[in-house]
Formats: structure tokens, C-alpha cells, sequence
């Protein structure tokens, strides 16, 4: 759960389905990460990228967002703010 303090932050979520096209790093302390700007991806370079189906919302203050369990994820700011996450089993 993504819940939203303070301010309000743009968050995409990507099924783990799509796990194949995120062009994922190989290492371990990276590997549940995506080499792609997925705000700005470079299709030439990733183009599997284009397949993926990407869910964006903005959680403004005092709203909460479920993030199912492995989705991928993407926060960014849109401003000055505080979040907090709670993580369930």
C-alpha cells in the first residue's frame, strides 16, 4: 500500500506478465529493475518496450494506492512531499 502524506506523486504500474520486455538488469541487487526510462523510453534501444502496457496515476494527499504484489513500479515526485509504504506478506 502507497499511501500519499504530503504533496502528490505520479506512479506507473506494470504487470509482472511483462516481465520480458522491461529489459530487466542482470545483476542481483538489480534485478527486479528495468534499464528503461520508463517515463521517456528509447524504443530504438528497448524496443520490446513498446509492447508494455503501463497503468499511471497520480496519488495526491491523503489518498493510498494498492500496488499488487510484483508488479513493477515507478514513483516520481511532482512536488515536495512525504509517502509512506506498507508492505503485506
Amino acid at each position: 500500500m502507497f499511501c500519499q502524506i504530503r504533496g502528490s506523486k505520479f506512479v506507473r504500474l506494470i504487470d509482472p506478465k511483462e516481465r520480458e520486455n522491461l529489459y530487466l538488469y542482470d545483476d542481483l541487487m538489480r534485478q527486479n529493475s528495468s534499464q528503461v526510462d520508463v517515463e521517456n523510453p528509447d524504443l530504438i534501444k528497448f524496443p520490446l518496450f513498446s509492447n508494455v502496457k503501463c497503468y499511471d496515476s497520480v496519488v495526491e494527499e491523503g489518498q493510498c494506492l494498492f500496488i499488487p504484489k510484483g508488479w513493477f513500479h515507478h514513483v516520481r515526485a511532482l512536488e515536495p512531499s512525504i509517502s509512506a509504504s506498507i508492505w503485506f506478506g
